[in-house]
């Protein structure tokens, strides 16, 4: 049986947890729409924590959503 997977960029992965971003609503929509697993790779990872470096509270909700995201 094929699963389907949804690799996940950076820019994205960051505008759903910052609310200022110009994508986040979109982003947040599509996201909703997943139901396949989410896969990356760590330098996606490792630019979101730059991007999000100054963003705490943003910072935080990635490193728990990060917990679901299969590398």
């Amino acid at each position: 049986m094929a699963t389907n997977a949804v690799l996940v960029d950076t820019g994205p992965m960051v505008a759903i947890l910052d609310t200022g971003d110009a994508h986040h609503q979109a982003c947040k929509t599509e996201f909703g729409k997943l139901q396949s697993p989410l896969f990356t790779c760590w330098p996606v990872i490792t630019e979101a924590v730059w991007l999000l470096d100054h963003f705490p509270v943003e910072s935080a909700r990635f490193w728990k959503a990060a917990r679901e995201i299969r590398t």
